[in-house]
């Protein structure tokens, strides 16, 4: 590592990595906050800093890229996830990250992680930089560490292993490889620091999450919108319970429940009379968004059916 003004970053991240990771602090930690995309990019200038042995303010990161699969503008319509899609669009321009995305196809990523690999490579080689941070966990990217380190390159990998329960009641798992873990230069077990750090004593990675997401408007660079339910690799299609048009009750009672299951842009809700399970869509939410609620919200609804089964209308907070 060269002993300059400044050390120079280069920050690749695995979105689909990434998103499981934020869905998991989301929807099932203790935590219920998403992932700041800028609080990421100050607790790995945090991280470099320690490693380093140098203050912050000596550690910049000049290269910052996501890359992703993306669905056709058709099915994200379809889906109704074209606006959240361009509101994480803002949130990492905001942040300073390029995007790359790749297309979709047959529910399958393609060509993402060999982008990833190529980009950092190249940017690694050629524009100088002083280390490489993978944000990913796929023992896919080995060869790409041990080739960066020849190349005088040395890599931060941050890592994560989670594992979470899916509304349909299924363990999922997402690990970091121990491979390459083992093989990096810096790794850093990212889950660890969390249980292990109380609450307040490192302000780096406190700022790593949000309790409450705001909008984009307020604040464009503080965190992650949902996107489609993600637990491995592939890209799956939305459950398939969709909000169709509901047909309400005709005396429109409002009912009162708690909210025990969020995803994506919607949940479901247990009636409290009788247990019933209602789903609802954000759409239906009445002086309030998505990113206001939480597991174990009272709230309440007018129940109603339509051609999936049971659903809310007008699900307010109580």
């Amino acid at each position: 590592m060269k002993q300059g003004p400044s050390i120079r970053i280069g920050v690749f991240v695995d979105g689909g990595y990434l998103n499981h990771i934020s869905n998991y602090y989301r929807f099932s930690h203790t935590k219920q906050a998403r992932i700041s995309i800028q609080g990421l990019k100050d607790f790995i200038c945090d991280q470099v800093a320690k490693i380093e042995g140098v203050k912050e303010n000596r550690c910049h990161i000049v290269e910052a890229h996501y890359y992703r699969g993306r669905i056709s503008a058709a099915e994200a319509q379809a889906r109704d996830v074209l606006y959240h899609e361009r509101q994480f669009d803002d949130i990492l321009a905001y942040a300073g990250f390029q995007c790359h995305y790749q297309p979709v196809a047959g529910g399958k990523e393609k060509g993402v992680d060999v982008q990833l690999a190529l980009d950092s490579f190249e940017k690694c080689t050629t524009r100088d930089l002083d280390i490489c941070v993978l944000v990913t966990g796929d023992s896919d990217f080995v060869p790409l560490v041990r080739k960066l380190h020849a190349y005088g390159s040395p890599v931060m990998v941050l890592g994560w292993n989670t594992v979470m329960i899916d509304e349909e009641g299924v363990e999922q798992e997402t690990r970091c490889s121990f491979f390459l873990l083992q093989e990096a230069a810096h790794p850093v077990h990212v889950h660890e620091l969390i249980e292990q750090t109380p609450a307040g004593t490192n302000p780096a990675l406190d700022a790593l999450f949000y309790s409450r997401t705001p909008s984009v408007t307020s604040s464009p660079s503080s965190t992650t919108a949902p996107t489609p339910k993600a637990t491995s690799s592939k890209v799956t299609p939305e459950p398939a319970v969709k909000p169709a048009k509901p047909k309400a009750d005709d005396n429109a009672v409002r009912s009162r429940g708690i909210i025990y299951h969020l995803q994506n842009n919607y949940g479901f809700i247990r009636r409290t009379s009788d247990d019933k399970q209602y789903f609802f869509h954000a759409r239906e939410l009445v002086k309030s968004s998505f990113f206001d609620l939480h597991m174990d919200d009272n709230v309440s609804f007018v129940a109603s059916t339509n051609d999936q089964g049971r659903c809310a209308q007008s699900v307010q907070l109580a």
